[in-house]
């Protein structure tokens, strides 16, 4: 875990923010030096002082509590480091909230995916206190969840797999929600173009030269804008890296 120092400079400086650092006591890997294993999605509080980031052992073991993705926060001089989550399941992609909580995808809900043809477990969004207590699930949805980020007007954007009245390739679109979960909606439509259960276009009306990803992943609130995000445009069953976006909900 890494802050770049003067990176518009000639010469930018990498400080390793967890330097030294281990697994605090009482926690599964307990005493694992924190550089020695797999980071995930850091993401910088309001007031710039602490990063909240998901960390694994890097084991190869699947689903076992010691190969775990757990959640910590730490200060960027890289003191007061705090593991906030623990347990056998994943607990990924953190985000701070306005309000003050931390908004994350996890496992701990117990569902499973449909498309695997093994057990496979799934994400689902979630929120806890800064301190790692209160953890209450924000979304009841059956598949997985994956990054989410805050909106310019406080809600939480991000990608949900949707299989309701959908074909084998679609759908990984943005949606939003209330930071209490409520009302959770695909705003842009969440359908790629033009698809439907029995086969693809062309269609009349021009979606078929939208040319839609299957999939938007990343999603972010584009500073200024109350309409605008940027993406990553990716394949529905693939890797969660590709094409860079924009979507414009003002937009039909």
């Amino acid at each position: 875990l890494f802050i770049l120092k003067d990176f518009q400079s000639a010469s930018p400086t990498r400080v390793d923010v967890v330097a030294g650092l281990t697994v605090p006591a009482g926690k599964t890997n307990a005493g694992q030096t924190l550089s020695s294993g797999t980071f995930l999605s850091p993401d910088l509080s309001y007031d710039g002082k602490t990063v909240v980031f998901a960390w694994s052992s890097g084991g190869s073991e699947k689903w076992q509590a010691k190969n775990r993705f757990h959640i910590f926060k730490v200060d960027i001089d890289g003191k007061n480091l705090v593991q906030l989550t623990d347990g056998n399941y994943d607990d990924i992609h953190p985000a701070w909230m306005p309000n003050g909580r931390i908004v994350f995808v996890s496992t701990r809900r117990g569902g499973y995916g449909r498309c695997h043809g093994r057990p496979v477990p799934s994400y689902t969004l979630y929120s806890m206190k800064s301190d790692g207590t209160d953890a209450i699930r924000l979304s009841h949805h059956e598949t997985n969840e994956f990054h989410p980020s805050i909106a310019n007007d406080g809600r939480i954007v991000y990608t949900r797999w949707d299989y309701i009245d959908r074909d084998f390739n679609a759908a990984h679109h943005l949606w939003l929600c209330n930071p209490d979960g409520s009302n959770p909606r695909a705003w842009g439509g969440n359908y790629a173009a033009p698809m439907d259960t029995m086969g693809a276009g062309p269609w009349t009306d021009g979606r078929y030269s939208s040319r839609r990803p299957f999939a938007e992943y990343y999603g972010r609130s584009i500073p200024g804008s109350a309409t605008k995000f940027v993406a990553t445009a990716g394949p529905h069953h693939g890797e969660a890296y590709g094409t860079l976006i924009i979507r414009d909900y003002s937009k039909v």
